[in-house]
């Protein structure tokens, strides 16, 4: 239909991938390519909107049962477009298009529970620069030190929920409310080392799964991690496999 044509009219530089790339930055791709999507984002939702009202009829009545497979898998890419359209105009800046961006990363491991999604017994710190990603350290928390209080202030309700266990790494997390566990991490990080930082990151293994599939098996001491077994490797196996060190399990 009509927005289809216009979706892919302002879209043809990303469906052409031309050789303007070659002499972009990481960044400068995502910056354009935000701009084109946003442009052409009304457009998008009314293709979308009109494929998923189409039905055949007459002699290709018959082809329904396919296309309504089609449509079901469309519903999906459409939910997962219309949660990632608000956030294309900032996404230049968080991967360090003009200044460089600092993350704390909280490695959760959800066999222990938290409030977030899982126990972090593990961290690491990244850094963007025009979108290049550079791993600066991982390790334990552990060698963290706990504050003697909470570092930020927080609702009395927060308090008599939680009390201070909030203050130790390991119990950062308690809250369902990730914008508390952030902040805290965040501010304890910087009273352990100084260094201010530009937002903080929670993974678990079902994102680890979803990466593994686009990057393909990793090699970890001699097992192979992929989206298949990551799961049952890392809540269940490496706890038997390291039942009497913690360290490595981590």
């Amino acid at each position: 239909g009509n927005s289809t044509a216009k979706a892919l009219q302002i879209l043809a530089p990303i469906v052409n991938r031309d050789v303007e790339e070659i002499r972009l930055s990481n960044t400068e791709v995502v910056v354009r390519d935000s701009k084109l999507l946003t442009r052409a984002d009304p457009h998008i939702r009314g293709a979308l909107d009109d494929f998923n009202d189409l039905e055949f009829k007459g002699i290709l009545k018959f082809q329904n049962s396919r296309l309504k497979a089609a449509q079901l898998d469309l519903r999906r890419i459409r939910e997962t477009y219309l949660r990632l359209a608000p956030l294309l105009p900032i996404v230049p800046d968080l991967l360090g298009n003009i200044n460089s961006r600092k993350y704390f990363v909280a490695i959760q491991n959800s066999a222990q529970a938290r409030g977030t999604g899982g126990f972090a017994g593990v961290y690491a710190l990244v850094e963007f620069a025009k979108g290049n990603l550079t791993i600066n350290r991982v390790a334990p928390l552990a060698e963290l030190r706990d504050l003697s209080q909470i570092p930020i202030d927080v609702p009395q309700e927060y308090r008599d929920i939680y009390l201070d266990y909030p203050k130790s790494w390991g119990w950062a997390n308690l809250s369902p409310h990730f914008p508390y566990a952030a902040r805290i991490w965040s501010e304890a990080y910087r009273v352990n080392s100084g260094v201010e930082l530009d937002g903080v990151i929670a993974v678990d293994v079902f994102l680890m799964r979803a990466l593994l599939a686009s990057t393909g098996p990793v090699n970890l001491n001699g097992v192979e991690i992929n989206q298949e077994n990551v799961i049952d490797e890392v809540l269940s196996k490496a706890y038997r496999r390291y039942a009497n060190d913690p360290g490595m399990r981590r």
